[in-house]
């Protein structure tokens, strides 16, 4: 079975505020967005995104949900592939994760993006990254999940 990335805007995001954004490609080749969460970005795409387009039913579906429409879409298209692919959604937000949670859809966040990156010896540390993530975007850490991935990053 094949592996199927889907990106969220705010991993997006956050990645290019942090000169990131690359790692995604190294990771998983490529990066499958929505026309919605293309247009949400607002920037330029490298060529290893792609976008599929996403049903209005299955959007539709996940109104109940309350999400961001970006959020919605890359669960709908998880929902849509799921059957066909190895889904993997990168979602920040908590309401989104918790709905892929209940919705039984593989997700990770940036934070697990980092963290993966340095396990596979694309990142020499998680650490500066995190405190630009901190301290450079309105992207929200707790003190807890910093130290937890810290600790599994193997930097505390």
């Amino acid at each position: 079975m094949t592996q199927l990335v889907i990106a969220d805007t705010s991993c997006l995001i956050i990645l290019q505020k942090l000169g990131l954004l690359g790692l995604l490609s190294r990771l998983y080749d490529t990066v499958t967005i929505t026309p919605i969460v293309a247009a949400e970005f607002l920037d330029f795409l490298p060529e290893w995104v792609s976008i599929l387009p996403v049903e209005a039913t299955l959007l539709i579906s996940l109104e109940p949900y309350k999400l961001d429409l970006g959020e919605a879409s890359a669960l709908a298209l998880a929902i849509k592939h799921r059957q066909t692919s190895n889904v993997l959604v990168l979602i920040d937000d908590l309401k989104g994760r918790i709905v892929a949670e209940r919705l039984a859809i593989p997700i990770k966040g940036s934070v697990g993006v980092l963290l993966q990156a340095k396990r596979e010896g694309l990142l020499e540390s998680v650490r500066p990254h995190l405190e630009t993530m901190r301290r450079q975007t309105n992207f929200r850490l707790s003190e807890t999940l910093i130290q937890k991935a810290l600790e599994e990053a193997g930097e505390l």
